[in-house]
């Protein structure tokens, strides 16, 4: 998997930032693989708030736990609310690398990112309403299924095409793309029963057939 992300996300020759003392109050966030940030049992069930700073810890922590790094770990964001936050990485003009992180139900809404990739991660049934990565997104084998993505600006920030949204071998049955503006390359993914409603994906290639997929 590691050589197949290198292939595609560009790498910077300095990772001195990843070596600073971390300071910051991990809270119920950081856990380690399979840790849920949930309400106890009886309380109510509401998502839990993510502040700008624990979510750069976190996806900084991840990155260390990808590469092997002292310190790493994996966070789990099931349910949690990220709505308005930047995705950015830590180091100035390298791709944000999200990995195998669980992001069902969570509310990513009206997000924002210039340069991101996510893979192997579970984003079943999340909410991306609103979000804004305009100039470089990457999907790669990702379950978004049911995913409401409802007024998305996804790789459509350039006017000459140099920007765009990759869906490689991801799962996207029964997701709302509704009033959502695209410029994607859907390659041998699964799009069964999308709501496009007042999209606009004229932009968009589908290429390859996922075993469940239809031609968008």
């Amino acid at each position: 998997m590691k050589s197949r992300i290198l292939s595609i996300t560009r790498q910077s020759s300095s990772h001195s930032i990843f070596e600073a003392h971390l300071n910051i109050n991990r809270r119920a966030l950081i856990g380690g693989v399979g840790a849920s940030a949930v309400v106890p049992s009886g309380a109510a069930a509401r998502p839990r708030r993510v502040s700008q700073d624990e979510l750069d810890e976190a996806l900084l922590l991840n990155w260390r736990w990808y590469w092997h790094k002292s310190g790493g770990r994996r966070p789990n964001f099931t349910g949690c609310d990220l709505s308005g936050l930047h995705l950015r990485s830590e180091i100035k003009g390298q791709q944000l690398l999200i990995v195998g992180l669980d992001f069902t139900e969570t509310n990513l809404s009206e997000t924002h990112s210039d340069d991101l990739l996510f893979s192997d991660c579970l984003m079943r049934r999340a909410r991306f309403d609103g979000s804004s990565y305009p100039l470089s997104a990457i999907f790669t084998n990702c379950d978004m299924s049911e995913i409401s993505a409802s007024g998305v600006f996804w790789g459509a920030g350039r006017p000459n095409g140099s920007s765009i949204t990759i869906f490689d071998r991801s799962r996207l049955d029964h997701a709302d793309l509704s009033n959502s503006r695209i410029r994607g390359h859907f390659d041998r993914c699964s799009v069964r029963k999308i709501n496009r409603r007042g999209a606009n994906l004229s932009e968009s290639i589908y290429r390859g057939g996922g075993r469940d997929g239809d031609a968008l």
